[in-house]
C-alpha cells in the first residue's frame, strides 16, 4: 500500500475567527473602489441587448455573477438611495444633525477633559468610553425610532434595484475567476 505524503496529511479546519477574518478581507477586496464599474459597463450602453430576462438554466448563475461583479456599484446605489431618502425626510435629517451635534459635543468634552477636571454627570465622573457607549445607545434609539421607516425604505428600494439589475443585466464579464476565486466561465 503506497500512499503519498499528501494523502497522509489532513489539513486542520480553519478556526472560526480565522475564516471570518478571511471572509471579511475578501468582502473588503470585493467592495474596493477600484472595482467600481463604469456607467457604460453598468448600464450596457452601446450593447444590443443589455437587459433581458434570462433563461431558467442561467438565471441564478447570472444573478450571482452580476452581484459579485457589480458589488461596488450596488453599494453606490445604496448610498445614492440613502442620500435621496434622507433629503426627502427633513425631520429625520434634523434628527441626524442633532445626533452629529451630540457627537461633536462629546468629542469636545473629551478633548478638554483633564485628570484634575474630569467630566461629571450627577457628581460622578464619566470617562470617554462611558460617554461613547451612552452616545451609541442614544444614537441607536433615535435612528431606529425616528428613521426606522426611512431605513426600511432605503433597504427595500436598494435591494430591489440591485437584484433587478443583477437578474436582468446581460453583461459580458471577463472569462476568468471572479473576485472571490470562483471560476466564472465554468458556471455559464
Amino acid at each position: 500500500m503506497s500512499t503519498s505524503k499528501k494523502d497522509e496529511t489532513i489539513a486542520a479546519p480553519l478556526a472560526p475567527m480565522n475564516s471570518m477574518a478571511m471572509m471579511k478581507a475578501k468582502m473588503k477586496d470585493v467592495m474596493n473602489l477600484r472595482n467600481l464599474r463604469g456607467v457604460v459597463s453598468f448600464f450596457g450602453l452601446g450593447e444590443p441587448k443589455p437587459f433581458e430576462v434570462p433563461a431558467k438554466e442561467i438565471a441564478l448563475s447570472r444573478l450571482r455573477k452580476n452581484m459579485l461583479y457589480f458589488a461596488t456599484n450596488y453599494m453606490l446605489v445604496v448610498a445614492c438611495v440613502g442620500f435621496l431618502s434622507i433629503l426627502m425626510n427633513p425631520f429625520f435629517l434634523f434628527i441626524l444633525m442633532c445626533i452629529a451635534a451630540g457627537w461633536y459635543y462629546v468629542a469636545q468634552i473629551t478633548a478638554n477633559e483633564t485628570e484634575e477636571n474630569p467630566f461629571k454627570v450627577g457628581g460622578r465622573p464619566v470617562n470617554a468610553s462611558q460617554r461613547n457607549v451612552g452616545m451609541l445607545a442614544v444614537t441607536g434609539v433615535l435612528v431606529v425610532y425616528f428613521g426606522g421607516s426611512v431605513l426600511f425604505s432605503i433597504f427595500s428600494v436598494s435591494t430591489f434595484l440591485a437584484i433587478a439589475h443583477a437578474f436582468l443585466r446581460n453583461s459580458n464579464i471577463p472569462e476568468e475567476e471572479d473576485d472571490l476565486g470562483f471560476d466564472v466561465a465554468a458556471e455559464v
